[in-house]
């Protein structure tokens, strides 16, 4: 590495005649191409080779799967998965479109992904490149310090994160443009390149975008104080240019996404996910070659500390914070931009740490990965800005502040190159020795080949499936989960379905499902499973249901994936094949249930009305596991509670068997209602056209017994339970956030 910043040196030097290098190119062309010997270190780093790695699998299959939507219909929406309404991405637009264009023009998805990710690394590179020249950085320790930017752990390390790792990658080029808003010379090229910045931004990742905005506040905060006792108008030219800009930026994301409203976190979830501040000066082992090497680093488990991973295996910023350190120590000019700089470095760290402090802080074993203030070692007093803030109070998982930390202290570093304080050798020294630094160890780069072989592998697979499906039908996948495969799988057969991977786009759809598909519990087969999947099929809303015996989501990290439900899932499509009504296809990774060929949608009634009704030969206790669900179910009442089952519309109804009341008896019928403290409901039941019970009850704390006369009963035995209105528990100040009515405990005969 020294060798090749003297060879560097070398090229740009003036003072040879003899060079016959300098004869024959231009400094601009000489720049060109020591970057492309540079630049295939950053793909290396960050898995994005086209045809020879790929920089994660998972987000693969979620980003890519957006991107073949889009190119099927021509939208920015998907309109393959998450329906009814058209799904927009969450995060990552500004790489899911040329990923389109890519999918659209042949080029396959590992392909395709690695290659975007190579196109937006080149715009970082250069980014960073042209940061380092803005304050004076000459060529050769320019394109040095873009190169160690750009394969910073914190970048790579995000690649499981999709664009959340591009996001990181280029805060430079970001921040390059705000510094020509904010303190250089305003012209229309500079407040058009910040434009750009702020869309590519909020389009990219929502994390980078805040710590965007954030810096430019900082740096423009900076500059009015600066210039404080000389006010002119170009500062108010740049304060609306840069809050136009910003809101703007935002106003279209949230106009894409059809909100502005993105919820808040617990705080627990900021504590949980604070960086240790062990993490920033010890390594983590098989991430960096060289700690590794000299035995520097330490294995750290997830299941030990708070949070996940990411936490420990990013954060890792020791030499960086050193160098920037010393430079701030003896820097003695450029004090405004040491300044800013060092503000950007302050504030990231301190966000990093999330409202808790910790250091040596470990999980029990059993407990949550969410952290209680009490095992922190100090509150660091940042909690009123992640829990109250817009934006900020988004922005969960509190360590990803490190990127901005040490962007702070990365710009300092810069700064002190541009100083000439240094000499060449000691630069050419600092700069290898945190460039070796940043070597990945060989996990990750085995890993980037194995991710390429999975993409593959995996695509190959869903290619195969495709005989087995009808362009443009509808189909749900159940029980459906957060089903990150789904995106591509829905995509690339070109059909449609209820499905959709992301827990932004998960939570988004299941607002608008239909009845039919909310009605399953996620990720579980519960007793009226079948029941279900038949009484969607005959709603029309389903042409096709699939029981997948993978998990669609672990299967988009891993394959092959084992068959984990085919024994549970298999039994439930051979016993709907037995029925006349629907046929089942079976495959090897999942079976399809359709109707029977020639068959229209009879209705969801169809279904239930051919459920049998309650026997009432023995007392039947509506408490949980006593009736099964499938009496219930579709009839107004939630899954049933320890003490009962409540109703969750006014109006629900059982169907019991009224040949098993003997003439002249009774049916008891126990139950309560939800009217806590001076509330009242009136509570009404009901069989066909007959009142049996209507009465008005208040402050009701127990159970109330009413026996209905078997005179009074319709001959289908349907009894209706109503209320005049249903009330919520959370406003009482409960944590269930249920919509209550009346509370059924029991039925009995009294002869």
């Amino acid at each position: 590495m020294s060798l090749l910043w003297l060879a560097f040196n070398a090229i740009w030097k003036h003072d040879n005649p003899k060079s016959k290098v300098k004869e024959r190119m231009s400094n601009s062309l000489r720049t060109f191409l020591a970057g492309v010997v540079l630049f295939p270190l950053v793909l290396v780093a960050n898995g994005a080779i086209p045809g020879y790695m790929s920089p994660t699998t998972l987000q693969v299959f979620w980003l890519i799967g957006f991107s073949k939507s889009f190119a099927n219909y021509g939208s920015l929406y998907a309109h393959n998965f998450g329906l009814p309404e058209p799904a927009a991405i969450s995060f990552g637009l500004s790489a899911a479109l040329p990923a389109a264009i890519l999918l659209k023009v042949g080029v396959s998805p590992a392909n395709a992904y690695a290659a975007v990710f190579a196109m937006w690394l080149a715009t970082a590179f250069v980014g960073a490149f042209w940061f380092a020249r803005s304050v004076g950085v000459g060529r050769p320790a320019s394109l040095l310090s873009a190169l160690l930017w750009c394969t910073f752990p914190v970048v790579w390390q995000h690649n499981g994160y999709s664009t959340l790792a591009l996001g990181i990658a280029l805060l430079p080029f970001y921040y390059l443009t705000a510094m020509k808003v904010s303190i250089d010379r305003l012209s229309a090229w500079s407040c058009l390149a910040f434009v750009a910045a702020a869309f590519v931004a909020v389009f990219m990742d929502g994390y980078t975008f805040m710590m965007f905005a954030s810096g430019t506040a900082l740096t423009f905060g900076c500059e009015l104080a600066s210039r404080r006792r000389d006010l002119k108008i170009d500062l108010l030219y740049r304060a609306f240019i840069i809050t136009l800009t910003f809101a703007a930026s935002y106003a279209a994301y949230a106009f894409y996404e059809g909100t502005s409203d993105f919820g808040a976190q617990a705080i627990d979830f900021f504590r949980g996910w604070g960086a240790s501040l062990e993490f920033f000066f010890v390594p983590t082992s098989n991430v960096l070659a060289i700690p590794d090497l000299l035995g520097f680093s330490i294995a750290r488990a997830p299941d030990d500390f708070f949070g996940d991973a990411s936490t420990f295996i990013s954060t890792f910023c020791a030499g960086i914070v050193i160098v920037a350190l010393y430079g701030a120590l003896t820097l003695r000019e450029r004090r405004f931009h040491l300044l800013v700089f060092g503000l950007f470095a302050i504030v990231g760290f301190y966000m990093a740490l999330g409202p808790t402090a910790k250091f040596l802080t470990y999980r029990p074993a059993g407990a949550s990965q969410l952290m209680p203030a009490s095992y922190g070692r100090f509150e660091t007093g940042n909690r009123w800005i992640s829990q109250y803030l817009p934006g900020f109070r988004t922005m969960r998982a509190s360590y990803r502040w490190t990127a901005f930390g040490m962007f702070g202290c990365w710009a300092i570093f810069v700064l002190t190159l541009a100083s000439g304080k240094l000499s060449m050798n000691t630069r050419a020294a600092l700069i290898v020795i945190l460039l070796v630094l940043n070597i990945p160890s060989r996990a990750p780069l085995h890993e980037y080949r194995r991710f390429r072989d999975i993409v593959n592998a995996m695509t190959t697979e869903v290619a195969s499936w495709k005989p087995h499906f009808h362009r443009g039908e509808t189909v749900a996948f159940l029980p459906y989960g957060n089903d990150f495969l789904i995106n591509y799988v829905a995509s690339e057969l070109d059909i449609r379905t209820y499905n959709v991977g992301g827990d932004k786009n998960l939570m988004s759809a299941m607002s608008n499902w239909p009845d039919e598909m909310t009605g399953f519990e996620q990720g579980k087969v519960t007793p009226e499973f079948a029941m279900r999947v038949k009484a969607f099929l005959e709603s029309g809303k389903a042409d096709a249901v699939v029981l997948p015996y993978i998990s669609l989501l672990w299967s988009a990290y891993d394959w092959p994936a084992p068959n984990e439900r085919e024994q549970e899932l298999s039994s439930i499509a051979k016993a709907l094949d037995a029925e006349d009504r629907y046929d089942a296809d079976f495959m090897e990774h999942y079976a399809v249930i359709r109707l029977a060929h020639g068959l229209d949608p009879a209705g969801t009634l169809s279904v239930w009305n051919a459920m049998p009704p309650i026997d009432l030969d023995k007392p039947v206790n509506f408490a949980s596991g006593e009736v099964g669900d499938n009496y219930l179910v579709e009839r107004g009442w939630y899954p049933p509670d320890p003490t009962g089952t409540w109703s969750r519309v006014k109006q629900a109804s059982i169907l019991v068997d009224v040949t098993d009341i003997p003439d002249g008896g009774r049916l008891s019928v126990t139950f309560s209602a939800f009217a806590p403290g001076d509330t009242c409901t009136e509570v009404e039941i009901s069989s066909g056209t007959t009142v049996m019970l209507r009465h008005n009850y208040c402050n009701v704390s127990g159970w109330i017994s009413a026996e209905l006369p078997r005179t009074g009963l319709a001959k289908n035995g349907q009894l209706d339970f109503r209320v005049d209105q249903l009330r919520s528990p959370a406003s009482y100040g409960s944590l269930d956030t249920r919509m209550l009515g009346i509370l059924l405990q029991s039925l009995s005969v009294v002869k």
